[in-house]
């Protein structure tokens, strides 16, 4: 049990590490860097808006729902 415990502590420990280091070469490098981490994050979150604000809708109904998508994304 022990062993299980301290596998699980060190997958959890890699996934902070790699969400960290994700967050410092899209905010804070210069120019972005690109990360595969951060660009699937974004493009999951934009289909979750997409499914709210589907072409259907008329553009202003759009434009309101989707002005949320950016920091939303960042958060």
């Amino acid at each position: 049990m022990d062993l299980l415990y301290l596998l699980v502590g060190l997958v959890g420990f890699v996934i902070i590490v790699r969400v960290v280091v994700g967050a410092v070469r899209t905010f804070v490098v210069p120019r972005g860097d690109s990360d595969g981490l951060t660009r699937v994050a974004f493009k999951v979150i934009r289909k979750g808006f997409d499914l709210v604000a589907h072409r259907g809708r008329p553009y202003e109904a759009r434009d309101r729902v989707l002005a949320y998508y950016g920091p939303v994304a960042l958060m």
